[in-house]
């Protein structure tokens, strides 16, 4: 399983990067202006701000990667795997957020983003149990028509 979350984590590392450096394209396509780093350039010098932002979306593309192996426990409930890689992801997500200064360190945001992220994990984790509760009644259904 070790493996399996390191391996996971080195292939989600440039995901992150990808999906970073995406967003940020379509920022700067919507703005008409260049936007690649949210850190201003009086706070850090640009390049180093540049290069903390890589760094840390490909922490966070190899986190939310390696977490994704917590599904794959079968002994587990969908519950308990949906909570726990909620808690391994949402304080990296949180604390990556904070660093590039893609959030304001505000109590009105911290609620937003903690009640996103809620919204978010119970709606993938209610799509979850609706699609294998299904499967589940369809392999019965073939059973007990046999």
């Amino acid at each position: 399983m070790k493996k399996r979350v390191f391996l996971r984590a080195l292939l989600g590392a440039p995901l992150g990067v990808f999906i970073c450096m995406t967003i940020a394209l379509i920022l700067s396509l919507c703005r008409g202006e260049l936007v690649v780093v949210a850190i201003p350039a009086s706070q850090m010098d640009p390049v180093a701000a540049f290069a903390l932002q890589y760094g840390l979306s490909m922490l966070l593309g190899a986190v939310f990667a390696g977490a994704s192996c917590i599904f794959e426990v079968e002994r587990w409930s969908l519950l308990k795997q949906t909570c726990l890689h909620f808690c391994i992801v949402t304080p990296v997500m949180f604390l990556i957020s904070v660093l590039c200064q893609w959030m304001p360190v505000e109590l009105d945001y911290i609620l937003a983003y903690i009640g996103i992220f809620l919204v978010t994990y119970a709606i993938c984790w209610y799509c979850q149990y609706r699609f294998w509760s299904r499967k589940v009644k369809d392999v019965n259904d073939m059973l007990h028509s046999s």
